[in-house]
């Protein structure tokens, strides 16, 4: 079966990009949002669309 899923930033892609701001790595700084590193992948029925988990 496969799941739909949704990639969301979380507080600790927040942090991380800041963190890169204040070092003058804000280019490395917007990949974080450009990639699934660092961010959380929900899972959802592709069927009924419940929620299944979320991979971290």
């Amino acid at each position: 079966m496969m799941t739909h899923i949704v990639s969301k930033a979380t507080y600790r892609t927040h942090m991380i990009a800041l963190f890169m701001c204040l070092t003058f790595l804000w280019p490395c700084a917007i990949c974080l949002y450009c990639t699934d590193f660092s961010r959380n992948v929900d899972h959802y029925c592709s069927f009924c669309n419940a929620f299944i988990g979320t991979y971290e």
